[in-house]
């Protein structure tokens, strides 16, 4: 059972950095992985994020609506 702990870690810490070189400048990106962040630390940084969300989703809102 631990070697499956083990591969399931290995696998998200690498698709966590081939997601990081190939879209630096992809804000959906950044997203992600901030809330894989705020998983990892116990959902601590999720305080922090959502807000952020729920502005930047409100501002696309009013553009696409206005």
């Amino acid at each position: 059972c631990s070697w499956t702990a083990r591969a399931t870690s290995s696998a998200m810490m690498s698709s966590a950095g081939r997601l990081m070189q190939s879209r630096r400048d992809d804000p959906v990106a950044a997203i992600v992985a901030g809330m894989l962040l705020g998983f990892a630390l116990l959902m601590f940084g999720m305080m922090v994020l959502l807000p952020i969300i729920g502005h930047a989703t409100w501002h696309a809102y009013r553009d696409l609506v206005a």
